[in-house]
């Protein structure tokens, strides 16, 4: 899921091409992009996977997230 967030912030973050052709699906990444970050932020602030994997509702937004990130 990281490898195809990376891939994509790539074209919808930092081209401003895309953001022009495709100006709907670069606005829901940006929602994508904020709620990656997020996670990741409190991945490196819980330092220990188990505990991360079981925070309630991580799993959830995870799927959330993959599933968003297929559309795009």
């Amino acid at each position: 899921m990281q490898k195809t967030w990376s891939f994509l912030e790539n074209l919808f973050i930092h081209s401003e091409e895309v953001k022009k052709e495709l100006p709907e699906i670069s606005q829901q990444f940006v929602s994508i992009d904020k709620n990656m970050r997020e996670i990741m932020a409190k991945g490196g602030e819980v330092r220990n996977i188990l505990k991360f994997c079981t925070i309630d509702g991580m799993y959830k937004r995870l799927e959330k997230i993959e599933g968003e990130l297929k559309v795009c």
